[in-house]
Order: structure tokens, then sequence, then C-alpha cells
């Protein structure tokens, strides 16, 4: 909830940029976040010489993403809109039937766009604000357990698309969350236990469980930071009243001020 919350407040002040973006960045942001999802997925596939799953998740970015990116991109920029169109329409072609290099390098394009999208939609601040980031890591857990959720039965892989959709949506949230320095290096453990659900292939509730318990820790990051930042502003307060006192000559007062931060 307070991801959510300070999320809402990040994009509320970058408002200024249109209410188009303001009310969609965190959507987009996720979508951009999912695609980069499937194309590990695809990755992975190609690694293992699955070709039959690997033109499954390269159409997957074009299939059911797109269509919801598209009106943000055109605002923005029709050129760069027609080129997403393009790199993720042709990824299944450019992936199948072709050396693995030349199908690396159509997905590091892919990537290169996708990031380019990131820039012009979204932009850098929103983009490193270390709550949106949580937000969009959270997003993709709750889409993994979604996933999961249809994959797996009885202890047995059922869909496999969406069980490695899963897994993907775990390994793009901990990229994410990777990048907030040590406070995202304590959630490795968290990571561990659901990667080995995983691994495991546990029971849609068991992974549930353990994802919902790594969310959790993700809040408390978040806890801390909102108890941080609400002692910062504490402490401008009480230099405000220190200034305040020294104008108006009021030496005691304004020791008292000058000690409380």
């Amino acid at each position: 909830m307070k991801a959510a919350i300070l999320a809402a407040a990040a994009l509320a002040l970058l408002a200024w940029q249109g209410p188009a973006f303001a009310q969609s960045a965190a959507d987009f942001a996720g979508g951009l976040e999912e695609a980069l999802g499937h194309l590990k997925a695809l990755e992975d596939n190609l690694d293992d010489g699955d070709a039959e799953s690997a033109l499954i998740h390269a159409t997957h970015p074009i299939a059911e993403l797109y269509d919801a990116m598209k009106p943000q991109l055109a605002a923005a920029d029709r050129s760069l809109d027609a080129r997403v169109q393009a790199a993720l329409t042709q990824l299944g072609d450019r992936t199948s039937g072709v050396s693995r290099s030349d199908a690396q390098a159509a997905i590091e394009e892919a990537k290169d766009i996708v990031e380019e999208a990131r820039r012009t939609v979204v932009g850098p601040e929103l983009s490193g604000d270390p709550a949106f980031k949580i937000d969009l890591a959270k997003g993709l857990l709750e889409t993994s357990i979604a996933e999961y959720g249809e994959a797996v039965e009885n202890g047995a892989i059922t869909n496999l698309p969406e069980f490695q959709d899963g897994s993907a949506f775990v390994w793009r949230a901990e990229q994410i969350t990777m990048t907030l320095g040590s406070e995202g290096a304590g959630l490795s453990s968290a990571y561990d236990r659901v990667n080995a659900a995983y691994a495991r292939t546990d029971s849609p509730a068991a992974v549930e469980s353990a994802t919902n318990d790594l969310m959790d820790e993700m809040d408390g990051i978040l806890d801390a930071k909102i108890a941080f930042a609400g002692g910062l502003e504490e402490a401008l307060g009480h230099f405000k009243a220190l200034e305040d006192n020294l104008d108006d000559g009021d030496a005691e007062s304004a020791l008292i001020h000058a000690t409380h931060p």
C-alpha cells in the first residue's frame, strides 16, 4: 500500500509533464518490465534449444503488451511508437530459424528500444525513484503469482510458457530491487526462497505465500524510508522556527529549536 502511495506521490510531482503521463506512467513502465521478462524467457529457451517455447515468448510482448502501451508512445513520439511496434512485431521472425548470435542481436535491439521508450515516456527522474522501483517490482511479483497459479497443478508444470513467465517476472523484479543498493541486496534471501519454491514446483499457495513475504519485506524498506524522510522534514521545520526566533531576537527559544534536531 505504501509503495503505491509513494509512487502516486512521485507521479503527482511530475504531473507537469501532462495528465496522461501522470495517470499512466506506472502502467506503462510495468508493461516495459513485463516485456523485459519475456525477453529473458526468450533467451533462456533459445539457450535450451526450445524453439517452440522461444517463439511463444518472442510474440508475447506484441500480443499482450503493445496495445496498452501504444497511446502513451504515440503521444510522446510517433516515430518511436512505430519503431517499438516494428521491433516487437519482427522479434519472432528475427529469433526463429537463425543463428543464436543473430537472435541475440535482435533481442538486444528490443531491449534498447524498451529502454528508449522508458526514457521518453517515463523519464529518468521517476524511473530512478526508489518507491517507484519497488512499486514496479511488486507489480511484477503480483503478476508472477497469477502466472504460477495457471502453470502448476499437483506439483507438475501443466503450462510451461506461463511457468516461465512467472519465473521471468520474479527475475526481473529482483533485477529492479538490486538497483536499490544495500537495501535491495537485503532482499536476496527472500528472493532465494521464492526461486527455490519454483524449482521444487511447490503448490501455488506456497509460492504465493513466499512471494507475499517478499513483498512484505519490500514494504519494510519503504517504512524505513518514510520514517527517515519524516525526520528530515521535522528537522527543516525546526530550522524554520530557529530562523523566526533569531529574527525576533528570542535567543532562548532559538536555542531550543537549534537543539531539537
